[in-house]
Formats: C-alpha cells, structure tokens, sequence
C-alpha cells in the first residue's frame, strides 16, 4: 500500500436496508479520523495515486522456461456465468491451444452447491489440471479437492484467498494481492474525485471468501481520508444484475448523504441504470474488474468510473503456472502472486479507451509463447 494517514477507523452501526427479497442488508459505517496529519497532504498522496492509475499497462515481464512443456494434457476450466470468467476462460482457450492442450470450460451458477457439482465433474474426468475460481469456502469441496490430489491433477485457482498447498492446491493466480489492489484502486479513486469529502458505500458478500480481503484494503484506503465515511452494504452477488440494483436505490433513499457506490467486478450490473431511473444522478458508480459494458457506460455518463484489470493476461498466467508446473519447473513469486496492472476511466480519460474489445496489456500472447518455447 502506498502511504497514508495515521488514521484510527471506527465502526458502528448504521441501520439497515431491506434487500430486494425482503430480507435485512447489513450495513456499517467506518469513519476515518487522524490527528497526527493533514487532510490536504494525504489528498495530494491519493491524487498522486490516482494519476498514477490513469497511465497505460506495460508488457508482461515473464521469464522462459528452461524447456518446452509437454503437450497433449488435458484441463477443466471451472468458472461462472459472469463477464469476468468469461474473460478468463476466453483466454484459456488460446493460451492451452498454444501448449497443444485441450479444455473443458463448466459455467456454474455461483453457489456452493453448483460449485461443488461442478468440482466433482470435473475430478470425473480425470484431466492434467483444474483451473478454478476460488469463490466457496474450501470446506465445500474439500472431498473434490482430497479426489484431486490422490488422482494427481494439478489444481490452479484465482479470485479467492486459497493459498498455495491448502487442500493440495498447487497454484493461486489473481489471488488477494490482485483483488485487494483493484478494492484500493477504486476506493482512492472515490476519494480523490470527492476531493477527500466522499460518503462512500462498498457492496460487500461476506459469503465470498475473497471478499473479505477486499474490505479490509478499502477500509484501509478509506481510512487516508479525514473527512470520508465508507458503509459497507451487504449483497449476494449472485444476484448481480437481479436484485442488487434495486437494493442499492432503497439504501441510498434511506441514506441521503452517500454519493458514491463501489463494487467489484459483475455487481456493478445495472445499478447506473437504476440510480438513474430512481432519480438519483448525483450519486457516482465505480468499479474494478471493470468489463467492457463498464467502459461503455463511462462513456454514456451512466457509471463514473471504471477500472479494468488483467482479465484477458490473467487467464495466461494461469495457463503459464500450469506450464511450468508440468515443466518441472515452479513458479516464481512475481508471477505466482502478482498485484496484476489495471487502468482508471472516468470522464476526464474515457476518450481514450477502446470500448469495442476487452481492455489488457500489451503484447500478451506472443509474451507467453515466446517464454514456453512454442513460438
């Protein structure tokens, strides 16, 4: 994390909000004091930042093998139903097909039970590697898992706290670094363009693993800003595009003060619209993980800001892990948990995104082909 206050973060309760089920969304608030530095220099810092985020991406530093990796595995590419696994699996295809791999690609519904479902069949299937999203805690496919290991299919995960050897987990790719740089990202981002006076609400699943890690860095970086409160709404992201717009209109008709909603990856889904049609238009929209509908809506002046990350790369490097590892090689640390790249749009730069493909660094396939020998 780059620096921040000395700041001393609070909580406590704020009420709830009636979710589109009928249910009661949680929420908390987190109000960051300081008494030991100014606001107007911890502003400058994540303005700093900021411009920071605005640049372009970089090629891919990835170093060669020491041989070409066997061809001819098999894999199964567990992912979900949303555009962010979808930018995953659309680069799996290619980057396998360039291993001379093949893949299976199972979309479940993100919940335990689908998940669990898919896991077993994929373990039937006997293949060379699972690739994973870490979205269930590990108890919910610990016999799959178990499977796994005995059958010796090498497991890669990414999106999820699972660390490397849990349950026989042989690589995590876009793990907690990844994600917590996204959640710092656009909370700094909120906090800039309040210019350090943003009521800020996060829309968080406790039911995800991950998602615990990415409040942590957003309180964190809430915590930079005197004069900022951060709410915590709780969701079911599964219902992402569903129930979750609707949502979120009730709690900000409830609490008039927040003007900025932050969110991950698909939660973002339709929630402009609605803010909109609720008559809501001075409250700001932003996230990370950002697809290419989210660029569009930047563009439209629907959300304010989106932040892309790798999506397109991530599914290489999980591809290169599986590489190495069938090598007999391991994976080295800048690669096996990177923090990833990512760029901030919003309306001062939305001009220069492409809007019409998915956004990621340069030079992504030939940079992998080139480090497995297959070039």
């Amino acid at each position: 994390m780059a620096a921040s206050l000395a700041a001393a973060v609070t909580f406590t309760a704020c009420g709830s909000s009636d979710d589109a089920d009928g249910g009661t969304a949680a929420a908390t608030s987190a109000t960051a004091t300081t008494t030991t530095a100014s606001g107007g220099a911890g502003l400058a810092a994540v303005e700093a930042k900021v411009a920071e985020l605005r640049k372009p991406p970089r090629p891919i530093d990835v170093p060669a093998l020491g041989r070409r990796p066997p061809s001819g595995r098999s894999a199964v590419w567990i992912g979900c139903k949303y555009p962010e696994c979808a930018a995953v699996a659309g680069a799996l295809t290619p980057a396998l097909k360039s291993l001379g791999w093949r893949l299976t690609t199972l979309t479940p519904d993100v919940t335990p039970e689908a998940i669990a479902a898919a896991w077993t069949q994929a373990v039937a299937e006997k293949p060379g590697v699972i690739f994973a999203i870490d979205v269930v805690p590990v108890a919910a496919i610990a016999a799959q898992l178990e499977q796994a290991e005995k059958d010796g299919i090498k497991v890669i995960t990414t999106g999820g706290p699972t660390q490397v050897g849990d349950q026989g987990v042989d690589a995590a790719i876009g793990s907690v670094p990844f994600h917590q740089a996204n959640a710092t990202a656009m909370t700094d981002w909120a906090i800039a363009d309040s210019q350090g006076k943003g009521k800020i609400v996060l829309l968080y699943d406790p039911s995800i693993p991950l998602q615990q890690s990415v409040l942590e860095a957003v309180e964190q970086a809430a915590a930079q800003c005197p004069d900022c409160t951060l709410d915590t709404l709780r969701v079911q992201l599964a219902e992402a595009g569903k129930t979750i717009p609707g949502q979120v209109v009730s709690y900000i008709q409830s609490h008039p003060d927040v003007n900025y909603v932050i969110t991950t990856g698909s939660g973002a889904l339709g929630i402009g619209q609605a803010l909109k049609s609720a008559g809501l238009t001075d409250v700001k929209l932003a996230s990370s993980f950002s697809q290419q509908q989210n660029l569009q809506l930047v563009k439209d002046g629907v959300e304010a800001a989106a932040i892309p990350n790798e999506g397109v790369s991530l599914g290489w490097r999980m591809a290169d892990a599986a590489a190495r590892l069938e090598a007999g090689e391991t994976v080295p640390e800048a690669l096996a948990a990177p923090v990833g790249q990512r760029q901030l749009f919003d309306g001062d730069n939305i001009g220069e995104a492409d809007v019409s493909r998915q956004w990621d660094v340069p030079d992504t396939a030939a940079t992998f082909e080139r480090a497995w020998l297959v070039q």
